[in-house]
């Protein structure tokens, strides 16, 4: 008798062994779903902010020949870096019907706009005029066309100005404090003198990595802006949500370790397979052992079987994790409130390191269990099993 005859399975162990994958697929696959949501939600809300922030900003104002300084200085280390300068003046903003709210204006020339806040080309800016966010449009209830006027700090004798702006369109960046809190100008409407801008967004235009490169990039401007000037430093353009993605990080890992009870739960049905397993085969694992099969060979059986389990768990794990992000998408397009998540379509994402992560560590417990098992069948002799079979 080969000892691969052995795993022929009759119709009650197949169905029982299609459900053990299932289960141990499906925990998997609920992990990765966790982790894959966390980092989608980063992924996303980091490259939204990436879009309207830049790389990095400076910490104060700089005045025309500061900042040539500093842009020699950081392309001798980065030699792709651009930079786009702004006039940004806090206002208070008030709609036809009275609606009113403190904003940030932000005053630039129309092509810096439509390259950093991806602002569609026909969307132009002339001098008076003022692009705002979807969610401030709604909270001033005002449309493209409609007047607003401005109250900003003033210069000379008048502490404020008033100035009158007519919306000539409406973005989205699907950042909610931009959205609603973010108005566009050209720079002449609320600045004449345009040497004297107090805003300024770099960009190093490099292909996208990791979070924690980017941090390693960011230490070296600091390096060399602070051998320009000791109160200059970069402020990264997650700055404002450093803590939420901080959180999310540890969070992830947090959920790998809990969720880890789902796997071992799982694991039980492993177990109860291979128990049924071996009383459904004992008259054929007896006749191998009195065949000269070695105890080694029939303990690596089970590790086999084990095996078998966790590469059709795999399978069934990566078509769920499928499942739930097209399920997650159909949610987040059709039944989601849009004021409560504003980063558009909820996306999976999962690196080959989650993925490797989550199933290997499910090897480790399917493994673990098994060993627990065969030393339970070692002192419980076939023979035995046998007996209580025929009796």
């Amino acid at each position: 008798m080969q000892l691969t005859k052995i795993f022929r399975l009759d119709k009650k162990l197949m169905v029982f062994l299609l459900w053990v994958c299932f289960g141990l697929g499906f925990s998997m696959s609920v992990i990765l779903s966790t982790i894959g949501l966390m980092e989608g939600f980063e992924r996303d809300l980091l490259g939204a902010l990436n879009k309207v922030n830049g790389d990095f900003t400076i910490s104060r104002s700089l005045d025309s020949n500061q900042i040539d300084v500093v842009i020699g200085r950081l392309r001798e280390k980065f030699p792709t870096l651009t930079s786009k300068h702004f006039f940004r003046s806090d206002a208070f903003l008030v709609g036809e019907s009275k609606e009113s709210k403190g904003v940030s204006l932000i005053g630039g020339q129309s092509k810096d706009f439509h390259d950093l806040f991806k602002i569609p080309q026909h969307l132009s800016l002339k001098v008076g005029e003022v692009l705002i966010g979807e969610d401030l449009s709604r909270e001033l209830n005002v449309q493209v066309g409609d007047r607003l006027r401005a109250l900003l700090s003033g210069t000379g004798k008048s502490n404020f100005d008033i100035k009158q702006l007519t919306v000539s369109g409406i973005f989205k960046t699907n950042i909610y404090e931009k959205d609603s809190r973010l108005g566009i100008v050209h720079v002449e409407t609320i600045q004449e003198d345009l040497n004297e801008l107090n805003f300024s967004i770099f960009n190093f235009n490099y292909p996208k990595v990791s979070l924690s490169a980017e941090k390693e990039r960011l230490k070296v401007v600091n390096n060399i802006l602070l051998s320009i000037d000791e109160d200059i430093f970069a402020i990264p353009y997650y700055h404002d949500y450093a803590t939420l993605i901080e959180a999310v990080e540890i969070e992830k890992f947090s959920i790998l370790i809990v969720l880890q009870v789902i796997v071992v739960v799982s694991l039980f049905n492993l177990l109860s397979f291979l128990i049924f397993f071996r009383e459904k085969k004992i008259s054929e694992l007896f006749t191998l052992n009195a065949l000269g099969v070695s105890p080694r060979k029939i303990r690596n059986l089970w590790y086999r079987i084990s095996l078998a389990i966790w590469g059709g768990a795999i399978v069934i794990t990566l078509v769920l994790v499928q499942l739930f992000s097209l399920i997650l998408e159909i949610i987040s397009e059709n039944l989601m409130p849009k004021n409560i998540y504003h980063l558009g379509k909820i996306n999976l994402y999962l690196s080959q390191d989650s993925y490797l992560l989550v199933f290997f560590i499910g090897l480790g417990w399917i493994f673990l269990m098994t060993f627990l098992l065969t030393r339970k069948f070692k002192s419980d002799s076939l023979l035995k099993g046998l007996r209580q079979q025929y009796s």
